[in-house]
């Protein structure tokens, strides 16, 4: 489901929060204070950029595994699982840095993994 692009202006979009859309004023969130920490859940829910989690999986995971290295240097240089990868899907590189990425366990590990796994739902 594509959506139209929002014109962009020095602060990001313009009127909108920039991780979830929803309107904003002077940088917050617009609705009312009940509903604000709803939004700001969702902000913060919102999907990140793929190089940044590889860039926290680099930071975690001191002795990436040779198996995983590719797919973990492919995701550091896409933005979302939308874009292609030379001649992969990014949908494809994360799955397959998910089924390599075995090894790598601990708390950090267990979030950015279902985060990854979420991703690829969308």
């Amino acid at each position: 489901m594509d959506k139209a692009p929002i014109p962009r202006d020095s602060w990001g979009v313009r009127g909108r929060c920039a991780m979830c859309g929803v309107r904003r004023v002077w940088g917050r969130h617009r609705e009312a204070p009940t509903l604000r920490r709803t939004m700001m859940e969702r902000c913060a829910m919102a999907e990140r950029l793929l190089w940044k989690v590889a860039e926290e999986v680099r930071a975690d995971w001191k002795h990436v595994s040779p198996h995983a290295e590719p797919y973990l240097e492919a995701m550091g240089t896409l933005q979302s699982v939308k874009d292609p990868y030379y001649a992969d899907s990014g949908v494809s590189v994360v799955l397959y840095f998910l089924s390599n990425a075995t090894a790598w366990q601990g708390v950090v590990a267990r979030r950015v993994k279902a985060e990854l796994r979420e991703m690829v739902k969308a």
